[in-house]
């Protein structure tokens, strides 16, 4: 599955959901969904007009059920894939405790893959850089509805509703064509073509960094951007 660039803010073609990254992101929702048994999500304007106007104020702070990222850079020219902002929620669902749903485990991987959740929304904003210490920052935030991430008592009946484990990816025909390049494994990931390998469009540099959800620097390798930092806020 293509990836897309944010090269500009997102646009009211974008926010209304006709163009061509609006619609990677519900296809690339709708096949990291159906992986879990989750039903499919389209395109929520509205929702989406939210997310803008979140990422227009540059603030790192939840507005309620959504799911934020960023990325930055030292060269203020670097600009930056949706599939990466994606994935960093996603790959959350190593963490998830399947087989306790009373735990309540809320991440960016439940709210993207809520069951009752059926529309989805999203903004950007390529010029967040003033508020940060690098020159490029791109800020990305999805609002799904209806919201999910719900807590009980007693404890886990929505989760146990709403979050089911993996099973497998889908056959018919008509979900395939959403994820034909998407290889299937025995635990569900996107791929990029190379094994699990996460592979971002933009200049390669051995010293970038990704930062995730709990603060950790790690060295992803030469595949990431120089100096990349990468913010994840918990839901």
């Amino acid at each position: 599955m293509n990836d897309y660039m944010l090269n500009e803010s997102a646009t009211d073609n974008d926010l209304s959901g006709n163009s061509d990254v609006a619609q990677w992101i519900i296809a690339a929702s709708n096949a990291w969904r159906a992986q879990f048994g989750s039903q499919p999500v389209t395109w929520n304007e509205t929702a989406a007009r939210i997310a803008q106007n979140h990422t227009n104020t540059c603030l790192w702070e939840h507005w309620g059920n959504d799911n934020l990222a960023s990325q930055s850079g030292s060269d203020a020219s670097m600009r930056f894939g949706v599939r990466s902002m994606i994935e960093m929620w996603a790959d959350e669902w190593t963490y998830y405790p399947f087989a306790h749903p009373e735990e309540q485990a809320y991440s960016h991987f439940t709210a993207m893959t809520w069951n009752a959740s059926n529309t989805v929304g999203c903004g950007w904003n390529i010029n967040c850089s003033n508020n940060t210490a690098f020159p490029s920052l791109t800020y990305f935030v999805c609002n799904y509805w209806p919201g999910g991430n719900i807590v009980s008592s007693p404890p886990g009946i929505y989760f146990a509703a709403n979050i089911h484990n993996f099973t497998g990816w889908p056959v018919n025909a008509a979900e395939s064509s959403s994820i034909a390049s998407l290889t299937a494994e025995a635990a569900p990931t996107f791929q990029t073509g190379q094994g699990v390998t996460r592979t971002y469009t933009a200049t390669a540099s051995p010293t970038a960094t990704q930062r995730s959800a709990g603060g950790a620097l790690v060295t992803p390798g030469a595949a990431l951007l120089v100096l990349l930092a990468v913010q994840v806020a918990m839901v």
